[in-house]
Protein backbone atom coordinates (compact mmCIF):
# COMPACT_ATOMS: atom_id res chain seq x y z
CA UNK A 1 0.00 0.00 0.00
CA UNK A 2 1.94 2.98 -1.26
CA UNK A 3 -0.37 5.52 0.44
CA UNK A 4 0.07 3.95 3.82
CA UNK A 5 -3.73 3.60 4.25
CA UNK A 6 -5.68 0.36 4.43
CA UNK A 7 -7.67 -0.66 1.39
CA UNK A 8 -10.99 -0.04 3.19
CA UNK A 9 -9.99 3.54 3.98
CA UNK A 10 -8.90 4.17 0.41
CA UNK A 11 -12.22 2.80 -0.88
CA UNK A 12 -14.17 4.98 1.58
CA UNK A 13 -12.23 8.08 0.51
CA UNK A 14 -12.79 7.31 -3.16
CA UNK A 15 -16.54 6.82 -2.64
CA UNK A 16 -16.75 9.99 -0.56
CA UNK A 17 -14.90 12.08 -3.15
CA UNK A 18 -16.94 10.60 -5.99
CA UNK A 19 -20.18 11.28 -4.17
CA UNK A 20 -19.11 14.82 -3.34
CA UNK A 21 -18.25 15.48 -6.98
CA UNK A 22 -21.54 13.99 -8.11
CA UNK A 23 -23.51 16.10 -5.63
CA UNK A 24 -21.53 19.15 -6.74
CA UNK A 25 -22.35 18.51 -10.38
CA UNK A 26 -26.04 18.12 -9.62
CA UNK A 27 -25.94 21.20 -7.42
CA UNK A 28 -24.33 23.29 -10.18
CA UNK A 29 -26.84 22.01 -12.72
CA UNK A 30 -29.86 22.82 -10.57
CA UNK A 31 -28.42 26.22 -9.64
CA UNK A 32 -27.84 27.02 -13.30
CA UNK A 33 -31.31 25.73 -14.16
CA UNK A 34 -32.91 27.85 -11.42
CA UNK A 35 -30.95 30.91 -12.58
CA UNK A 36 -32.02 30.34 -16.17
CA UNK A 37 -35.67 29.88 -15.16
CA UNK A 38 -35.54 33.03 -13.04
CA UNK A 39 -34.06 34.97 -15.97
CA UNK A 40 -36.80 33.73 -18.28
CA UNK A 41 -39.48 34.54 -15.71
CA UNK A 42 -38.10 38.06 -15.25
CA UNK A 43 -38.07 38.54 -19.02
CA UNK A 44 -41.65 37.30 -19.28
CA UNK A 45 -42.78 39.65 -16.51
CA UNK A 46 -41.03 42.57 -18.18
CA UNK A 47 -42.60 41.62 -21.50
CA UNK A 48 -46.05 41.47 -19.90
CA UNK A 49 -45.47 44.85 -18.25
CA UNK A 50 -44.40 46.51 -21.52
CA UNK A 51 -46.66 44.90 -24.13
CA UNK A 52 -50.27 45.52 -24.99
CA UNK A 53 -52.12 42.26 -24.30
CA UNK A 54 -54.17 42.42 -27.50
CA UNK A 55 -51.77 43.51 -30.23
CA UNK A 56 -48.36 42.58 -28.82
CA UNK A 57 -47.13 46.11 -29.48
CA UNK A 58 -45.71 48.28 -26.72
CA UNK A 59 -48.22 49.78 -24.34
CA UNK A 60 -48.45 53.53 -23.82
CA UNK A 61 -46.14 53.67 -20.80
CA UNK A 62 -43.40 51.56 -22.40
CA UNK A 63 -43.65 53.58 -25.61
CA UNK A 64 -43.18 56.82 -23.69
CA UNK A 65 -40.01 55.46 -22.08
CA UNK A 66 -38.45 54.12 -25.29
CA UNK A 67 -39.53 57.04 -27.43
CA UNK A 68 -38.13 59.39 -24.80
CA UNK A 69 -34.70 57.78 -25.12
CA UNK A 70 -34.82 58.02 -28.91
CA UNK A 71 -35.91 61.66 -28.65
CA UNK A 72 -33.00 62.58 -26.36
CA UNK A 73 -30.55 60.87 -28.72
CA UNK A 74 -32.04 62.77 -31.67
CA UNK A 75 -31.55 66.06 -29.80
CA UNK A 76 -27.92 65.19 -29.04
CA UNK A 77 -27.13 64.11 -32.61
CA UNK A 78 -29.40 66.61 -34.44
CA UNK A 79 -31.23 63.74 -36.14
CA UNK A 80 -34.82 63.95 -37.43
CA UNK A 81 -37.66 62.32 -35.58
CA UNK A 82 -40.98 61.25 -37.06
CA UNK A 83 -43.97 60.60 -34.81
CA UNK A 84 -47.21 59.24 -36.26
CA UNK A 85 -50.62 58.89 -34.67
CA UNK A 86 -53.07 56.53 -36.37
CA UNK A 87 -56.76 55.84 -35.80
CA UNK A 88 -58.93 53.04 -37.16
CA UNK A 89 -61.67 54.80 -39.12
CA UNK A 90 -65.20 54.57 -37.67
CA UNK A 91 -64.15 51.88 -35.22
CA UNK A 92 -67.09 52.42 -32.85
CA UNK A 93 -69.43 51.62 -35.71
CA UNK A 94 -67.37 48.50 -36.43
CA UNK A 95 -67.68 47.33 -32.82
CA UNK A 96 -71.38 48.10 -32.69
CA UNK A 97 -72.08 46.15 -35.89
CA UNK A 98 -69.67 43.19 -35.67
CA UNK A 99 -69.22 42.89 -31.89
CA UNK A 100 -66.27 43.39 -29.57
CA UNK A 101 -64.67 40.03 -30.34
CA UNK A 102 -64.48 40.95 -34.04
CA UNK A 103 -63.27 44.40 -33.01
CA UNK A 104 -60.42 42.84 -31.04
CA UNK A 105 -59.44 40.70 -34.02
CA UNK A 106 -59.44 43.76 -36.26
CA UNK A 107 -57.21 45.67 -33.84
CA UNK A 108 -54.88 42.69 -33.62
CA UNK A 109 -54.58 42.52 -37.41
CA UNK A 110 -54.00 46.27 -37.69
CA UNK A 111 -51.41 46.11 -34.90
CA UNK A 112 -49.46 43.41 -36.71
CA UNK A 113 -49.19 45.59 -39.81
CA UNK A 114 -48.20 48.64 -37.77
CA UNK A 115 -45.51 46.68 -35.92
CA UNK A 116 -43.94 45.37 -39.14
CA UNK A 117 -43.12 48.93 -40.20
CA UNK A 118 -40.87 49.76 -37.24
CA UNK A 119 -38.12 47.17 -36.93
CA UNK A 120 -34.99 49.24 -36.26
CA UNK A 121 -33.60 49.51 -32.69
CA UNK A 122 -34.53 53.18 -32.18
CA UNK A 123 -37.96 52.91 -33.80
CA UNK A 124 -41.01 51.91 -31.76
CA UNK A 125 -44.73 51.39 -32.19
CA UNK A 126 -47.49 51.05 -29.62
CA UNK A 127 -51.18 50.77 -29.08
CA UNK A 128 -51.84 54.16 -27.58
CA UNK A 129 -55.34 53.38 -26.39
CA UNK A 130 -58.56 51.97 -27.84
CA UNK A 131 -58.29 52.02 -31.63
CA UNK A 132 -55.38 54.49 -31.64
CA UNK A 133 -51.79 53.57 -32.50
CA UNK A 134 -48.57 55.57 -32.28
CA UNK A 135 -45.11 55.16 -33.77
CA UNK A 136 -41.73 56.85 -33.67
CA UNK A 137 -39.04 56.57 -36.35
CA UNK A 138 -35.49 57.81 -35.88
CA UNK A 139 -33.28 59.49 -38.46
CA UNK A 140 -35.52 59.26 -41.54
CA UNK A 141 -36.14 61.92 -44.16
CA UNK A 142 -39.72 63.14 -44.34
CA UNK A 143 -40.21 61.59 -47.78
CA UNK A 144 -39.00 58.20 -46.52
CA UNK A 145 -41.33 58.10 -43.52
CA UNK A 146 -44.26 59.28 -45.64
CA UNK A 147 -43.60 56.36 -47.98
CA UNK A 148 -43.51 53.94 -45.01
CA UNK A 149 -46.76 55.27 -43.58
CA UNK A 150 -48.50 55.20 -46.94
CA UNK A 151 -47.41 51.59 -47.40
CA UNK A 152 -48.72 50.79 -43.92
CA UNK A 153 -52.06 52.46 -44.66
CA UNK A 154 -52.38 50.57 -47.96
CA UNK A 155 -51.53 47.22 -46.34
CA UNK A 156 -54.22 47.70 -43.71
CA UNK A 157 -56.79 48.51 -46.38
CA UNK A 158 -55.59 45.45 -48.31
CA UNK A 159 -56.38 43.20 -45.33
CA UNK A 160 -59.92 43.36 -46.65
CA UNK A 161 -61.64 43.35 -43.25
CA UNK A 162 -65.25 44.11 -44.13
CA UNK A 163 -66.62 47.32 -42.59
CA UNK A 164 -70.23 47.75 -43.65
CA UNK A 165 -70.74 50.99 -41.73
CA UNK A 166 -67.68 52.96 -42.81
CA UNK A 167 -68.22 56.13 -44.81
CA UNK A 168 -64.74 55.77 -46.33
CA UNK A 169 -64.46 52.27 -47.76
CA UNK A 170 -66.17 48.89 -47.52
CA UNK A 171 -63.20 47.62 -45.49
CA UNK A 172 -61.28 48.66 -42.36
CA UNK A 173 -58.99 51.65 -42.98
CA UNK A 174 -56.83 53.99 -40.90
CA UNK A 175 -56.12 57.69 -40.83
CA UNK A 176 -52.57 58.77 -40.00
CA UNK A 177 -51.15 62.06 -38.77
CA UNK A 178 -47.39 62.60 -39.03
CA UNK A 179 -45.20 65.10 -37.20
CA UNK A 180 -41.68 65.34 -38.62
CA UNK A 181 -38.94 67.56 -37.22
CA UNK A 182 -35.33 67.81 -36.15
CA UNK A 183 -35.88 68.34 -32.41
CA UNK A 184 -34.27 71.22 -30.56
CA UNK A 185 -33.44 71.30 -26.84
CA UNK A 186 -36.44 73.49 -25.98
CA UNK A 187 -38.85 71.02 -27.61
CA UNK A 188 -40.22 67.83 -26.08
CA UNK A 189 -41.64 64.53 -27.21
CA UNK A 190 -45.02 65.70 -25.90
CA UNK A 191 -44.85 68.67 -28.30
CA UNK A 192 -44.28 66.26 -31.17
CA UNK A 193 -47.14 64.00 -30.09
CA UNK A 194 -49.49 66.98 -29.97
CA UNK A 195 -48.38 67.98 -33.46
CA UNK A 196 -49.01 64.43 -34.73
CA UNK A 197 -52.45 64.55 -33.12
CA UNK A 198 -53.22 67.78 -34.99
CA UNK A 199 -52.12 66.10 -38.23
CA UNK A 200 -54.37 63.14 -37.44
CA UNK A 201 -57.30 65.51 -36.94
CA UNK A 202 -56.55 67.03 -40.35
CA UNK A 203 -56.43 63.57 -41.94
CA UNK A 204 -59.92 62.86 -40.59
CA UNK A 205 -61.17 66.28 -41.62
CA UNK A 206 -59.90 65.72 -45.16
CA UNK A 207 -61.79 62.46 -45.59
CA UNK A 208 -59.91 59.76 -43.59
CA UNK A 209 -58.01 56.76 -44.98
CA UNK A 210 -55.00 58.97 -45.70
CA UNK A 211 -51.67 60.19 -44.32
CA UNK A 212 -51.29 63.88 -43.49
CA UNK A 213 -47.98 65.42 -42.44
CA UNK A 214 -47.50 68.55 -40.35
CA UNK A 215 -44.31 70.35 -39.39
CA UNK A 216 -43.76 72.48 -36.35
CA UNK A 217 -44.83 76.06 -37.03
CA UNK A 218 -46.75 75.23 -40.20
CA UNK A 219 -50.31 76.45 -40.58
CA UNK A 220 -53.17 74.06 -40.99
CA UNK A 221 -54.43 73.96 -44.59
Amino acid sequence: MTSGLPAEQLLYNAVFLGSANLIGCFGCYFLEYATRQNFLAQGLLQDLAEKDYLTGLLNRRAFSERAGRSWRQAVREAQPIAVAMADVDYFKRYNDHYGHAAGDEALRAVGQVVGRHARRPLDSTARYGGEEFVGLWFGLDEADILAILEEMRAEIEALGLAHAHSDVAPVVTISVGLAWLVPEPHQSLEDCLRLADVALYLAKEQGRNRVVSKRSGSRAP
